[in-house]
């Protein structure tokens, strides 16, 4: 658990410099904690379909088997999905005489709406001839979690900063430049799930959306404001 922010101003001034002086070489600094967040939920899905088919012939079951993949993939097509991947296992039955292809197709969705809108589209169309899991697996592409954390440490310099100036402000002082900024901590966790249904849509996105919190220490410049020569 992260303390609250804190902050602390040191207005020391060496009596024997001149303002001039203190211009150029600031003993006056503003010292602040602050902390930065940033969230952000999954932007994949990842999920599978199974179908099946049983033929008295090898060559029977395949062709049968085929037609149903062509026509899914090419539903995925259309809906501009083209992370897929696919696999059979063929195999015999002595006691029924049959051939049974096992195909399971693996989907990656890049958005919760072409997810439902193509999976409703399928089981409409195909029925209980094809079956999928009610939890798929939703996860951040590559690259989007270095890019949360970098945002939640611009976000805790931004307020450091934007609390910084407000004190100089009040102080009736100049905010210089930064002099040190330097990450506390980093805290990663993963979302709450609050509802009952434990494999709703909603709650799976609760679930692995990531919050990434930055507490920084940075140490700013405080100039005093010169006055006006009438």
């Amino acid at each position: 658990m992260l303390k609250p922010a804190q902050m602390f101003v040191s207005l020391n001034n060496d009596s024997d410099e001149s303002k001039d002086n203190v211009e150029k070489k600031c003993t006056r600094q503003i010292r602040i904690h602050e902390v930065g967040e940033a969230v952000m939920k999954p932007d994949r899905i990842k999920s599978y379909l199974k179908l099946y088919a049983s033929k008295d012939t090898v060559e029977a079951v395949k062709q049968s088997i085929s037609r149903r993949i062509d026509y899914i993939l090419q539903t995925l097509r259309n809906n501009n999905t083209s992370d897929v991947t696919t696999h059979q296992t063929l195999s015999y039955s002595k006691e029924d005489n049959l051939y049974t292809i096992q195909a399971e197709i693996i989907i990656e969705f890049r958005d919760i709406v072409t997810y439902e809108n193509t999976l409703n589209f399928l089981v409409e169309k195909l029925g209980d001839r094809i079956s999928f899991p009610k939890n798929p697996l939703f996860y951040h592409s590559t690259g989007k979690l270095t890019e949360l954390r970098r945002q939640a440490s611009l976000n805790a310099v931004h307020n450091s900063r934007s609390k910084a100036l407000s004190i100089a402000q009040l102080l009736n002082q100049s905010l210089g430049s930064p002099i040190l900024i330097q990450e506390e901590d980093v805290t990663e966790t993963k979302g709450v799930h609050l509802g009952d249904d434990a494999v709703s849509i909603q709650s799976q996105l609760e679930l692995n959306t990531t919050k990434v919190t930055v507490k920084v220490y940075a140490v700013f410049e405080c100039i005093e404001r010169l006055k006006k020569s009438i």
